[in-house]
């Protein structure tokens, strides 16, 4: 695995250790293992608590970061009614309990009624699925209480064995047909279409900060370094250091661009792109001049930004 050009890892965040713990523990590993810092993020966080999946990226992986927070997520939780701690979870022992019998399904709606739960929810991202979460799961508790059963434990054990039978009782996670904006990535909109889409900032200036490192790594040309001279004081790169950096700048520029032509594939009807610019005019002056057809490839592999292309 070459974790400085990139990797995405899913490790098992053991109970009572933070997810900084978790990710400055698997660096340092990672660090002593290559020989130099390696970089790594992670796409969430679970509480010191909680157990579970945690997904760590590093190298040029940190950029999809953004894409993996965006997938749908699942937690699976064992919840006490009716007890009460010092500190409101588990931390600490329980220090007193109270009575759920009265909880019914008339409770839940005059709850529901007082708190506005389903505005809160529907103002949250996503708020129309949670919206109707809330209203699948007051249905499932109404009709099991229909049933003859009327126990939180009763409905705690009910819920249990749907979850075992992969019964799956909330309504689609889908907001397809429906009169709405989506907000995403370009990652995330891979294989989606839609009639409209609007692509924008792209003046934005490619991360290149990758190929600033003093070492550089590469599977082909191996290693790179700055040359030190300390009798003048002062460094520059070698040449295997510059071989190096030029190739992982062509590797991003075709990635950006590979994204690019995602991006604007994704439009059934109409494809609408922005680009702002304080020199905009010096900008198309500067290309007109280069432009044919077809462009060369060296003018394209020179592009810094996905408006210039």
């Amino acid at each position: 695995m070459d974790f400085i050009k990139g990797e995405i890892i899913a490790i098992d965040k053991p109970y009572r250790m933070s997810s900084f713990g978790a990710l400055a523990h698997c660096r340092w590993v990672l660090t002593q293992h290559m020989g130099q810092k390696v970089k790594v993020g992670h796409a969430g966080t679970l509480d010191p608590l909680a157990t579970g999946v945690l997904i760590l990226c590093t190298g040029r992986c940190t950029k999809q970061i953004e894409e993996l927070q965006n997938h749908t997520k699942e937690y699976v939780a064992g919840l006490q009614l009716g007890a009460t701690t010092d500190s409101c979870d588990k931390e600490h022992e329980v220090n007193a309990t109270y009575p759920t019998t009265h909880i019914t399904r008339q409770l839940i709606d005059d709850v529901l009624l007082r708190t506005g739960l389903r505005d809160v929810y529907a103002a949250m991202p996503a708020g129309t699925r949670r919206a109707k979460n809330i209203t699948a799961f007051r249905e499932l508790a109404a009709s099991f209480e229909t049933g003859g059963a009327k126990t939180l434990a009763a409905f705690n054990e009910y819920l249990a064995g749907l979850r075992e039978q992969g019964v799956n009782v909330l309504p689609p996670q889908s907001d397809a047909g429906m009169d709405a904006v989506r907000i995403m990535s370009i990652h995330k909109s891979k294989g989606l279409e839609f009639p409209i889409v609007f692509l924008a900032d792209l003046s934005r200036q490619m991360n290149l900060q990758d190929n600033t490192a003093g070492v550089l790594l590469d599977s082909e040309l191996l290693i790179g370094a700055n040359v030190v001279d300390t009798g003048k004081k002062y460094y520059y790169p070698s040449a295997a250091r510059m071989a190096i950096q030029r190739r992982k700048t062509a590797q991003t520029v075709a990635e950006e661009l590979r994204v690019l032509y995602v991006a604007m594939t994704r439009a059934k009807e109409m494809l609408i792109m922005s680009y702002c610019s304080k020199a905009l005019v010096s900008t198309l002056k500067k290309w007109s001049g280069f432009v044919t057809e077809p462009v060369r490839p060296e003018i394209s592999a020179s592009v810094r930004r996905m408006g210039d292309w």
